[in-house]
């Protein structure tokens, strides 16, 4: 067997503009309707508190490490519940939004799980958050309003 990726990558076309795109990153309650389901905290500037929570999983605790209005946002964020991500404990997720076709193209960079110790190596890795990303992606869509389309990355 294969081994995993360290870096999932994924990329998507939306029929949505960049801004409105953004705003589905960037503003907590958008973000839960299609990621973090039992809420969202996000402060959209750099160092900005950043939580997000499942009611089976928890709370995980990160930190917006980049914002580039409305082309670029990211975050560090712990992979283990109720944490402060430290660079041992927590990966690095980051959006680039493209214009693309009257729409947007964007692209989701998850990295750092080679650095993971711990609770926090056992909690996820490469092969997880690729299955995550390609659930969320669809629902990315749907809150958007969008139809389903066929450039959705698949496992």
């Amino acid at each position: 067997m294969a081994e995993a990726p360290e870096i999932v990558e994924k990329s998507v076309t939306f029929e949505a503009a960049p801004e409105r795109l953004w705003s589905m990153l960037t503003d907590q309650e958008s973000f839960a309707s299609w990621y973090a389901f039992g809420g969202a905290t996000i402060e959209a500037e750099p160092g900005g508190v950043l939580a997000v929570h499942w009611p089976e999983h928890g709370t995980f605790r990160g930190e917006v490490t980049l914002v580039e209005s409305p082309r670029r946002f990211g975050y560090r964020l712990a992979a283990v519940p109720e944490e402060d991500p430290q660079p041992r404990n927590s990966t690095v997720v980051e959006f680039t939004i493209e214009p693309a076709d009257g729409g947007s193209a964007l692209t989701v960079r998850h990295s750092g799980f080679e650095g993971l110790e711990g609770l926090a190596a056992d909690s996820t890795s490469a092969e997880i958050e690729t299955m995550a990303w390609t659930a969320a992606l669809p629902l990315l869509r749907e809150a958007l309003g969008e139809a389903p389309a066929e450039d959705l990355p698949l496992p």
